[in-house]
C-alpha cells in the first residue's frame, strides 16, 4: 500500500489558520477587566449608577434634587416656629471689645445703677394742662414690665420746689420732655359750631397765604382742662415773667403777652416755631382776622375769640421699661397703645419712640420677611422674601 501524498492529507482544525476572515484583527484583545475599570469605579462610588453618559448623570442629580426639596419642606415648620421667636437687639455695647476703656466704664455704671429701657409717649394735642397726660402716666404703670413714668409737669414741680421759677424750669425741659410751643386758638360760639369745616377752610387759606406749612389740629374735648382751673394760667404767668424781665424786672409794669382763657379749640404749629417771632406774629394776626358770614346780608361774624402762644406743647411722658425674661416688645407696645386710647388719645395722634419701640419694629420686619400680609399676594419679593429665596433654591436644585 502506498502512503498518502501531501496533497491528499486532510487538514486538522488547528491547521486552518489560512481560512480566517480577512477583516478579523490579529492583534490581541484587551482584558475585559481593564476595559471597564473606570466605569466600575464610578458605579461603585455612586451606588451602582453608571454616570458615564450625560443622561444618566442628569437623572442621578434629579433624584438628589427631590431629596433636597423634601428635606427643605420638612424643615419649613421648624424654621417658621424659630423665625417667630427671633428677637433682634441692636445693642452697640456688644460691638466694643471687653478690654475697651469705655466698655469697662459702662459695665461699672450698669453694676451700680439700675438699667431700664425708656420710651417717650406723646400725641399731637398734648400740653402741660392736658389732663390725659397725668391719667396716662398713672394708667401705664399697670402694663407688665413698666416700672416708672414721669410727666414734664412732675419734673417742673420738683424744680420749683428747689427754688427754680416755673418759666426757667419749663425752658430747661424744652427739647427733652416739652416741645417748642404752639399757637392756641379759642373759637367763638359760631366758630365752634363750624369747627370741622373751619379747619379745612383754614388749611386751604394757609397754603395760599404763607410760604411755610402750617399744621392745624382740632383739640378734642378730652384734652380740655376742668372748668375754672385756667388752662392758660401757666402760659400767662410765663409770658408775664418774660415781659417783666425784658422791662428791667419790674413786674408791676409787666403786661401779659396774651389774654388768658381756659380752653383752646385749635392748635397751630409749623417747623421752627418760636414765641414772638415774625412768623408767629403774622400767623397770630391772620388767625385773629378770620370771620364768617352771618345771618344778615353783609354781616361778618367773628369765628376766633382769642389767640395765645402756648409754651410747652406738645409734651411727652417718659416711660421706663424693665428688661426681664418673657418680655415681648410687640405685645408691650400694643398694650401701651390701648392705655393711651383708654384715656382719650386718638390712635392717629399717638407718637412713641425709644429703644423698645425700635426693637419691636425690627422684630416686626423680621416676621414680614417671612410673610408680609400687607403686600399684594402676586408681589412675591415683597410678600415673602424668604419664600422667594426658597423658591429660587428649589428651581436651582433641579437645574444645576
Amino acid at each position: 500500500m502506498s502512503s498518502p501524498s501531501p496533497a491528499d492529507e486532510v487538514p486538522t482544525p488547528g491547521d486552518r489558520s489560512d481560512e480566517r476572515p480577512a477583516t478579523e484583527s490579529t492583534s490581541p484583545a484587551p482584558p475585559p477587566a481593564a476595559a471597564s475599570s473606570a466605569t466600575a469605579a464610578s458605579s461603585a462610588a455612586d451606588g451602582g449608577v453608571d454616570l458615564s453618559s450625560p443622561a444618566s448623570a442628569r437623572e442621578y442629580s434629579r433624584g438628589w434634587a427631590w431629596l433636597v426639596v423634601l428635606a427643605m419642606l420638612a424643615a419649613l415648620p421648624v424654621a417658621w416656629l424659630g423665625l417667630r421667636e427671633i428677637r433682634l437687639k441692636n445693642d452697640v455695647e456688644s460691638w466694643l471689645p471687653a478690654d475697651d476703656p469705655n466698655k469697662i466704664a459702662l459695665d461699672w455704671f450698669h453694676q451700680h445703677f439700675e438699667q431700664n429701657d425708656r420710651m417717650l409717649v406723646s400725641w399731637e394735642t398734648a400740653t402741660l394742662e392736658d389732663p390725659r397726660v397725668a391719667a396716662f402716666a398713672e394708667a401705664v404703670l399697670e402694663v407688665p414690665f413698666v416700672v416708672d413714668s414721669v410727666t414734664p409737669q412732675q419734673v417742673i414741680d420738683r424744680m420749683v420746689e428747689n427754688r427754680i421759677d416755673r418759666a426757667t424750669a419749663t425752658a430747661r425741659l424744652e427739647g427733652i420732655l416739652i416741645g417748642s410751643g404752639r399757637l392756641s386758638v379759642q373759637l367763638s360760639e359760631e366758630g365752634r359750631r363750624r369747627r370741622e369745616a373751619l379747619v379745612v377752610d383754614l388749611q386751604t387759606r394757609a397754603a395760599a397765604e404763607f410760604d411755610f406749612p402750617l399744621t392745624i389740629t382740632l383739640v378734642p374735648e378730652a384734652a380740655q382742662p376742668p372748668a375754672g382751673e385756667g388752662a392758660i394760667a401757666a402760659e400767662e404767668e410765663i409770658a408775664t415773667e418774660e415781659v417783666g424781665a425784658a422791662n428791667g424786672g419790674d413786674e408791676a409794669t409787666a403786661e401779659p403777652a396774651a389774654a388768658a382763657f381756659e380752653r383752646g379749640d385749635l392748635q397751630i404749629s409749623w417747623p421752627g416755631i418760636t414765641p414772638g417771632s415774625e412768623r408767629t406774629e403774622a400767623v397770630r394776626a391772620w388767625i385773629e382776622s378770620i370771620a364768617g358770614d352771618g345771618d344778615e346780608a353783609d354781616a361778618r361774624v367773628p369765628l376766633v375769640e382769642a389767640v395765645a402762644f402756648r409754651a410747652g406743647s406738645p409734651v411727652a411722658v417718659s416711660v421706663s421699661v424693665a428688661d426681664g425674661e418673657g418680655r415681648k416688645l410687640r405685645p408691650l407696645i400694643d398694650r401701651v397703645r390701648e392705655v393711651a386710647a383708654a384715656v382719650g388719645v386718638p390712635p392717629e395722634e399717638l407718637r412713641m419712640g425709644g429703644s423698645p419701640v425700635a426693637g419691636a419694629g425690627l422684630n416686626d420686619n423680621v416676621l414680614k420677611a417671612a410673610w408680609n400680609p400687607d403686600a399684594p399676594l402676586w408681589n412675591l419679593p415683597r410678600r415673602s422674601p424668604v419664600g422667594l429665596s426658597l423658591l429660587v433654591g428649589v428651581v436651582l436644585a433641579f437645574i444645576m
